[in-house]
């Protein structure tokens, strides 16, 4: 049976695969937009999951915030939603 870190360590593999594959700045829409693509759609985690790795990814520095996207709803209210990109390291 698998460990909480065993786990962790297999959403952060996905995680990044999937961040790998956008071109561009993203936000926690787009990584669930093309989840499907590029890890098994089966392991795609809710939006509270999610938040939580792209917290531990920033804090790890492997993503960083570059400001806000205004996204809006069918009411025609708009909210915030945080864009990152990912660091790569330099070698």
């Amino acid at each position: 049976m698998p460990t909480n870190k065993d786990r962790r360590k297999k959403y952060h593999r996905w995680l990044l695969q999937v961040i790998d594959g956008i071109d561009g700045p993203f936000s926690s829409r787009i990584i669930l937009e093309n989840w499907d693509k590029y890890a098994p759609p089966r392991y795609k985690p809710q939006i509270n999951l999610l938040a939580n790795l792209i917290r531990q990814l920033s804090a790890k520095k492997l993503i960083r915030r570059i400001g806000e996207e205004q996204v809006r709803t069918i009411s025609h209210s708009t909210y915030p939603v945080p864009m990152f990109i990912r660091i790569y390291e330099e070698e």
